[in-house]
């Protein structure tokens, strides 16, 4: 089982987190679960210690299978489970203090001064091609 917790920018963990689109969760498919894919489901484990079965897909990325499935609150405690039978419950975890870790995003984004100075320079650009067009033509 996995908890998936908002935080806010002190890294405080936020009680209750609506969020506005649904957050999609891939969690990798267990060896033990190949052998029916068609039976396993991505379950959420709910407040009073029920489950409730996630609408749920099979991704694969990088020759690894993973299911998929959407959340819409947070913090909210998710697991790979065939129809069926119930997961085990999670083992306590220690809070984690300090800075959350980022996730790997792949890239990062430029910052807004460097997009705005690439979209005066390209403007420039055209513009002066225009004129050296005019005076040559």
């Amino acid at each position: 089982l996995y908890d998936i917790r908002a935080v806010n920018a002190n890294g405080q963990a936020v009680s209750d987190f609506a969020l506005d689109d649904p957050l999609t969760a891939c969690l990798p498919l267990p060896g033990a679960f190949r052998a029916n894919i068609s039976d396993v489901v991505i379950v959420e484990r709910k407040g009073d210690g029920s489950y409730g079965i996630l609408s749920s897909k099979l991704r694969q990325a990088g020759g690894d299978l993973h299911v998929c499935g959407q959340v819409s609150t947070l913090p909210t405690t998710i697991g790979v489970a065939k129809l069926g039978v119930v997961p085990e419950p999670p083992a306590p975890v220690a809070p984690t203090t300090g800075d959350p870790e980022t996730p790997e995003t792949g890239a990062t984004a430029p910052s807004y001064t460097l997009a705005l100075l690439a979209l005066i320079l390209g403007v420039l650009l055209l513009t002066g091609m225009r004129r050296i067009k005019q005076d040559y033509l």
